[in-house]
C-alpha cells in the first residue's frame, strides 16, 4: 500500500541545532534532495508505491516492461491484443502449449487472424483404416407418453423385451399421417420386439415401436399379390409404393419355377371361334382350366386356322324354356319367359317356321392356332387340366375325326418359370405402408416367353398383365442400415496419399494463415512448437481489386436529344490465392 508520509518534511527535526544555524544552505539542500527523490517515479516515490506496481493492473506503464521481460519475455514487442491482458492471461497459453488451440489464441494475440490447422497425417493412406459404421434405428410413435425428444442421450428399456440401448440422435418425419421419431441408438444389450412400449429409466417418457410404414425390410407375397413370371435371379428391381413413397431397389435373390402356368396346344382340333373381346362364353370358344392348387391363371384363342363355316343362330331360346305350345298367339304371350327375347322369337307362335324366328347364320370356325395369356397364375403347386370347348358349336354335335366339333382340342399344361420369391433389399425407400400393395418394376429385363404370343388387354375388362409383379413391403420397427465407410481412409485412388516421412507423416502440421511463415516461424518455435515435430506454413493470399471504369457518351436519339452515361464504379473480388512455404 502506498504512503502519503514525506521525509522532505522532517529534514528540519532530524538536524542538529547548530547545523541548522551555521548552515542553512545545507538544510535547504536536504530538503530538496528529499523533495525529488519524492518526486513521480523517482527511488523515494517507487519505494512508497512498491506493492501498488507489483499489481499489473496498477503498475506505471515503466513497469509494464518488466513484466514483459518477466512473463512474455519471447513474444513480440508489437501485439494485436492488450499486453496487460495477455500477461494476466498468458497461462492458459502456456498450459495448452503444443495444443492446436494454443496455437490459435498465439495468433489472435499476435495479428488479431483466425487460423487454421490441418495434419497431412490426415491423408495418408494407411490399410484396413476405413471408418465402417453400421447403424440400428428404432421408429418411435403413438401411443406414447411425454416428449420423445426427451430420450436424445438417454437410456430406453424395452417394457416387454428388456433389451437396453443408447439414443445417439433423434429425426422425426411423417408416415401414413402420423409423425414418427427415428431414434439412432447404440450400446444395444438385447432384442427389441416390434410393436413395444419403450421407456427412459425415470419412466417419464413412453413410447410405441412404430411399424405400420417405413423402410422396407423385404417383400412378401400373399393371394392378393403378383409374383410373376419370366425374371431369373440376380435381376435388379425397383419397388414403388403409393403416396409420398421413395423408391427402394433390390435383387431378386430367388425364383418360383412351379407358379404360373401356360396352356400349349397339342391338338388345335376344329370348330372353334376366336374368344370375344367381352369374354362372353357364348360368343366363341373359352379355355377352360380345372383342378390343380392355384389361383387367376386366365387363358383366351386368339387365333383359328384351317377355317370352314358352320350355321349357327344367334337367338337364345332358353329365356323360352317354359313356354307352353299351343296356348296365345305367341309363345311369349303367356309371360312364362324368364327374360328378353329377340323381336323374331318375340313374334314367333305356332305357325312360325323354325329357321325364321331363329335366324341362322353362316359363321367362321376352325383349329386352334394360338391361345394368348391374360394372367399367368400363382401359386399352381400342382397344375391344373386345361380344355377348351366352344359350347355353341358342340351342341351342333358334329363329328369330326378327332371327335366333336368345338369339343375336341387337345390341351396341355406347363409351367411358365421366373416367379419372384424372394428380394434382398438394398436401398430400403421410404415410408412404405405394409397393408399396401407395391408395384415391382424388372430393370434388367422386361421378362417374356418366345414360344407363346401375349396379347394383353386386347378389350378384356378387369384383365392384367401376365407380367404384372406385386408384392406387400414388410417393415419393421427396428431398423438395421447397410453399413458404410464415413470417410476414405482406407480407399485406393481416392484422395489419401503415402506416407514420405517429411510433409506426409504423423508428426507433420501445417498452419494456414494470411501472414508469410517467415513472420511467425521464431515466435511459434520459441513458444508452442513440439519437440520432434515439422511445422508447414500455408498462406492464404486475398486481395480486392478496385477499378473505375468510365464510360461517357454523347448518344443522339431518334428525337435529337443528347444522353450521357454516368462513370459507373465497379469493384470486383479477386479469386483466392494460396501458396505454400515449407
Amino acid at each position: 500500500m502506498a504512503t502519503n508520509f514525506k521525509i522532505s518534511t522532517q529534514i528540519e527535526n532530524q538536524l542538529p541545532d547548530f547545523v541548522r544555524d551555521e548552515g542553512p544552505n545545507l538544510v535547504a539542500f536536504l530538503k530538496a534532495y528529499y523533495e525529488w527523490m519524492e518526486t513521480n517515479q523517482q527511488a523515494t516515490d517507487a519505494m512508497k508505491n512498491l506493492i501498488v506496481n507489483q499489481d499489473i493492473d496498477t503498475a506505471l506503464s515503466n513497469y509494464i516492461e518488466y513484466f514483459r521481460r518477466e512473463i512474455i519475455p519471447s513474444f513480440p514487442q508489437e501485439m494485436r491484443a492488450d499486453k496487460q491482458f495477455v500477461m494476466k492471461r498468458i497461462k492458459d497459453l502456456y498450459r495448452s502449449r503444443g495444443a492446436e488451440q494454443s496455437y490459435k489464441l498465439f495468433f489472435r494475440i499476435l495479428y488479431n487472424e483466425e487460423i487454421e490447422i490441418y495434419n497431412p497425417s490426415e491423408q495418408i493412406l494407411k490399410a484396413s483404416d476405413g471408418r465402417w459404421v453400421t447403424e440400428t434405428s428404432i421408429r418411435l410413435g403413438d401411443p406414447a407418453l411425454g416428449d420423445t425428444f426427451e430420450l436424445l442421450g438417454q437410456s430406453i428399456t424395452g417394457v416387454a423385451s428388456g433389451a437396453t440401448a443408447k439414443i445417439e440422435r433423434i429425426t422425426q418425419t411423417s408416415e401414413s399421417g402420423l409423425l414418427v421419431k427415428e431414434c439412432f441408438i447404440s450400446n444395444i444389450a438385447g432384442t427389441f420386439r416390434d410393436g413395444e412400449v419403450v421407456r427412459n429409466s425415470d419412466n417419464t417418457v413412453n413410447a410405441t415401436i412404430y411399424n405400420i410404414s417405413g423402410p422396407l425390410t423385404g417383400i412378401t407375397f400373399n393371394d392378393a399379390a403378383e409374383p410373376g413370371v419370366g425374371h431369373q435371379q440376380g435381376d435388379s428391381v425397383t419397388i414403388s409404393g403409393a403416396g409420398s413413397t421413395r423408391d427402394a431397389t433390390g435383387i431378386i435373390a430367388s425364383i418360383d419355377n412351379a407358379s404360373g402356368i401356360r396352356v400349349a396346344i397339342v391338338s388345335g382340333g376344329t370348330g372353334y371361334r376366336v374368344t370375344p373381346a367381352s369374354g362372353d362364353a357364348s360368343l366363341g370358344g373359352v379355355v377352360n382350366l380345372s383342378g390343380g392348387s392355384g389361383v387367376d391363371a386366365r387363358f383366351y384363342i386368339s387365333s383359328i386356322s384351317n377355317t370352314s363355316t358352320v350355321s349357327l343362330s344367334n337367338n337364345d331360346i332358353r329365356p323360352l324354356a317354359n313356354v307352353v305350345l299351343s296356348t296365345g298367339n305367341t309363345f311369349v304371350s303367356l309371360g312364362t319367359n324368364t327374360s328378353p327375347v329377340s323381336a323374331n322369337l318375340a313374334a314367333a307362335n305356332i305357325s312360325s317356321q323354325i329357321i325364321n324366328s331363329l335366324n341362322f347364320n353362316d359363321t367362321t370356325v376352325g383349329s386352334i392356332n394360338t391361345i394368348s395369356v391374360t394372367n399367368f397364375g400363382k401359386r399352381y403347386a400342382a397344375k391344373p387340366t386345361a380344355t377348351a370347348i366352344d359350347q355353341e358349336v358342340a351342341e351342333l354335335a358334329i363329328p369330326d375325326p378327332g371327335g366333336i366339333r368345338g369339343q375336341n382340342a387337345v390341351l396341355r399344361v406347363d409351367y411358365e418359370p421366373g416367379a419372384i420369391a424372394s428380394i434382398n433389399i438394398q436401398d430400403s425407400g421410404q415410408a412404405f405402408n405394409k397393408y399396401r400393395l407395391a408395384t415391382i418394376t424388372n430393370n434388367t429385363r422386361s421378362p417374356t416367353n418366345a414360344t407363346e404370343p401375349k396379347e394383353f388387354g386386347s378389350g378384356f375388362p378387369g384383365i392384367t398383365s401376365g407380367y404384372n409383379t406385386t408384392g406387400f413391403g414388410s417393415t419393421f420397427g427396428i431398423f438395421q442400415y447397410d453399413g458404410k465407410y464415413i470417410d476414405t481412409k482406407g480407399f485406393l485412388s481416392g484422395d489419401m496419399r503415402l506416407q514420405d516421412n517429411f510433409y506426409y507423416q504423423d508428426f507433420s502440421y501445417q498452419i494456414e494463415s494470411d501472414n508469410f511463415i517467415r513472420k511467425y516461424r521464431k515466435f511459434v518455435n520459441d513458444i508452442l512448437h513440439p519437440a520432434g515435430t515439422k511445422m508447414f506454413g500455408h498462406v492464404r493470399l486475398q486481395s480486392t481489386i478496385s477499378a473505375a471504369i468510365t464510360v461517357s457518351s454523347n448518344v443522339q436519339t431518334a428525337n435529337s436529344t443528347t444522353r450521357t452515361f454516368d462513370t459507373t464504379e465497379n469493384t470486383f473480388d479477386s479469386a483466392l490465392i494460396t501458396f505454400d512455404k515449407g
